[in-house]
């Protein structure tokens, strides 16, 4: 409770007016800036641009997303390191069936010289499961 209360009063103190200003120079250069213009260009337009204050609901869904973005953010840098935790068993190529299946890939490659996309996709897909 003191968190959020300590969040809240942070995010009223960030809420203060602001303005955009679009100033054009002698040049005919436009600009935005949230500064006055300076004397040597012309201001066309200030509009307020003050942020609505958020509600408690929102506040609670960007606090989640940062929490969850922190979290992910921890996990990849764990995989990263090489900590990655053990899922189970892992499969080692077999060199037989990889370059069997290598030659039968180019066994399939001599015979059909016209071969599209979806042909290659398909024996490099077999290859891949193979040699994995």
């Amino acid at each position: 409770m003191r968190t959020w209360f300590f969040c809240l009063a942070l995010a009223s103190f960030g809420a203060s007016a602001q303005s955009v200003y679009k100033c054009v120079d002698k040049g005919g250069v436009t600009s935005f800036q949230s500064e006055p213009c300076s004397h040597a260009a012309q201001v066309k337009k200030t509009w307020d641009a003050t942020p609505e204050p958020l509600n408690s609901a929102e506040q609670q869904r960007i606090h989640s997303a940062r929490k969850k973005s922190a979290s992910d953010a921890a996990y990849l840098a764990h995989l990263a390191r090489g900590n990655a935790p053990r899922m189970g068993a892992v499969v080692r190529a077999v060199p037989n069936r990889c370059e069997a299946m290598k030659r039968q890939r180019d066994n399939a490659y001599e015979k059909n010289p016209k071969r599209n996309m979806a042909f290659m996709r398909y024996w490099g897909d077999k290859v891949h499961e193979a040699c994995k």
